[in-house]
């Protein structure tokens, strides 16, 4: 067992979701920026390895601040089921942020743009969920060792 295995709790369904104005994607490639920010939540060690799920959803139609169409965003919500301690919240937002900043800090060098990053909790009452990824994954890297 991994040091990851062994610091996730069972059933983990954490999503990262990228929100981003359109007028950054000619600069920034979202898809890079969305493998970075995914990479570094699994990195803190807080969720099983074929758990995360992240996509970025660009948006076209915005107003950031005073309204001035060269101003951007990036806005990031990680959703984790409850039962997480504050240090592991602070070092998966921190984490993340960094990853995110290390892309966007030259475009924010150039241009208006802000990044906020947060961690919010799934209220699990409400939710039902089912997935088969750990089975796929196996089977995956059963073929690879056997091909």
């Amino acid at each position: 067992m991994t040091g990851h295995e062994q610091r996730w709790q069972s059933a983990d369904m954490p999503h990262l979701k990228v929100e981003y104005s359109g007028n950054l994607e000619p600069r920034i490639d979202f898809a890079a920026l969305l493998r970075s920010a995914h990479e570094a939540a699994f990195d803190v060690g807080c969720f099983a390895p074929n758990s995360i799920r992240s996509r970025a959803v660009r948006r076209d139609v915005f107003v950031v601040g005073d309204g001035d169409p060269a101003n951007a965003f990036v806005h990031v919500e990680i959703r984790i089921r409850p039962g997480r301690s504050a240090e592991q919240k602070h070092r998966l937002v921190r984490a993340v942020f960094e990853h995110i900043w290390g892309v966007l800090e030259p475009v924010h060098c150039n241009s208006p743009v802000g990044l906020t990053v947060e961690v919010q909790e799934i209220d699990i009452e409400f939710r039902l969920f089912r997935e088969n990824f750990e089975e796929h994954a196996d089977a995956r890297a059963s073929a690879k060792s056997n091909g």
